[in-house]
């Protein structure tokens, strides 16, 4: 319906996603920590020491991100204003994906990247209600069309 509104709205969810691709180095038990794919491919993999997860609950975590921070920010803007708010969550946005870099705990990787779902969240709903209210009344309904 909305160029600008879509715009946003794709900016928003890749512009932290774009900074948080990172392929991990492989480890075989106790060997060197590397990039080398061959030793990840010599490791001997004990298969009673496996342990499997839902992927679904893995894969559903970052739209939920999105939907706790849309209800978050969008509540905070309309109490404390969107320049801070909209501020805050690229803030929280960039640290986010600056801390997920430098962990190595899978557990706190995922709380980074939730934490990265909040600010994408914060940002489609603030950010882009406050660029709309930027622009002059008049440039309004072409900025939409």
């Amino acid at each position: 319906r909305s160029s600008l509104g879509n715009a946003c709205f794709f900016v928003g969810s890749n512009l932290f996603s774009i900074f948080s691709n990172f392929v991990p180095e492989w480890r075989c038990v106790s060997g060197p920590i590397d990039k080398n794919c061959d030793s990840y491919k010599m490791c001997h993999i004990n298969q009673e020491t496996l342990t499997y997860t839902h992927v679904t609950f893995h894969s559903i975590r970052p739209l939920t991100s999105y939907f706790f921070g849309t209800l978050l920010f969008g509540f905070a803007s309309d109490v404390l204003g969107r320049r801070l708010i909209a501020a805050f969550a690229v803030g929280l946005g960039i640290t986010a994906t600056v801390v997920s870099a430098l962990l190595h705990s899978t557990y706190l990787i995922f709380t980074a990247r939730f934490c990265i779902g909040l600010a994408i969240g914060g940002q489609m709903v603030v950010g882009c209600t406050f660029i709309m209210e930027m622009l002059l009344p008049e440039q309004r309904m072409f900025a939409r069309a």
